[in-house]
C-alpha cells in the first residue's frame, strides 16, 4: 500500500509512516531521456534545473527547506552531477541552473563539483544562489572556470536587525 511508505499521507489517515529522507541521492533516478526532446536547447529562456544537494542546517525564519528536506545536507556525488551536465551539454543544452538553496554550502563540495565540471571542458553557462558568508576566492575562481555566468546572493537585507530577526547566520559586513 503506497500509504505505508515513509512520508506518504492519504486523506482520512492519521497513522502515516514517519517521514524518511533519501540518504543516497545518487540512487534516485534522473529525468528520463525521452522527456528532454520537448525542451528546445536553442531556447535562450531555458535553464535546465540541476539539484545537487538536499537539506539545510541554517534555520532561516522564513524558509521551509529544513522542514521539507531535513537539516542534514545530503549530496549527489560531484562526479555524477558533472557527468549528467556533460551528457545534457552533448545533447545541445548550454544553460543550467543549480537549484540548491545554497550552492556553496559546504564550500568544499561546491569546489569539487566545479573542478569536475571544468574537467569536462564544456561550452556551458550556469547560475546558482550563494550563501554570502562562505564564498572563498578559490571557490569563486573555480566557479568561473566551470562556466558560472550568474550568481544570486541570498543576503535578504543589509540591516543587522532584519538579519537577526530572520535568523540569518551572517552580518551586513
Amino acid at each position: 500500500d503506497p500509504a505505508d511508505l515513509p512520508g506518504v499521507h492519504s486523506a482520512g489517515r492519521t497513522d502515516a509512516a514517519a517521514r524518511a529522507y533519501a540518504a543516497d541521492l545518487d540512487a534516485l533516478p534522473l529525468p528520463a531521456d525521452d522527456l528532454w526532446p520537448a525542451a528546445d536547447p536553442a531556447d535562450s529562456e531555458l535553464w535546465i534545473p540541476v539539484p545537487t544537494r538536499r537539506g539545510c542546517p541554517l534555520e532561516c525564519s522564513y524558509c521551509s527547506t529544513p522542514g521539507l528536506e531535513g537539516r542534514t545536507i545530503r549530496g549527489r556525488s560531484p562526479e555524477r552531477v558533472a557527468r549528467e551536465i556533460a551528457r545534457l551539454a552533448h545533447a545541445g543544452y548550454r544553460r543550467f541552473y543549480f537549484v540548491d538553496n545554497t550552492f556553496n554550502l559546504p564550500a568544499d563540495y561546491a569546489l569539487e563539483l566545479c573542478r569536475r565540471i571544468a574537467a569536462e571542458r564544456l561550452d556551458i553557462g550556469w547560475r546558482c544562489i550563494l550563501f554570502p558568508q562562505d564564498a572563498p576566492e578559490a571557490l569563486v575562481e573555480a566557479m568561473a572556470a566551470a562556466g558560472c555566468v550568474e550568481v544570486g546572493l541570498g543576503f535578504e537585507s543589509g540591516a543587522r536587525a532584519v538579519l537577526q530577526a530572520m535568523n540569518k547566520r551572517f552580518l551586513p559586513e
